[in-house]
């Protein structure tokens, strides 16, 4: 059996064209999913780092992190590793 070929999903300049792109075209010609996605894990974690946070602030983190059914370590490093790469794509650091 052939392989399908998908189509690339296009960029959008606001919501509106985009809600009205998927109101007219089919998810499944775009994203194989069949494909299972590639998992990422974190390797060689070698140092640990203490961070102390306000009662409040933790019970803050671990609601936002339950709700996103993770961890609230897991969800904090998360969080540090987007802030990092958003600060170097802007070129920050």
């Amino acid at each position: 059996m052939p392989k399908k070929s998908f189509k690339q999903i296009p960029k959008f300049k606001n919501y509106q064209e985009e809600k009205s792109f998927w109101q007219t075209h089919n998810l499944s010609d775009y994203i194989d999913f069949n494909q299972r996605p590639k998992s990422v894990y974190a390797k060689n974690l070698e140092k640990v780092v203490a961070i102390r946070f306000s009662v409040v602030d933790l019970a803050r983190l671990r609601k936002i992190a339950a709700q996103k059914k993770r961890g609230v370590t897991p969800f904090i490093r998360q969080k540090m590793l987007e802030f990092l790469e958003s600060r170097e794509k802007s070129k920050k650091i």
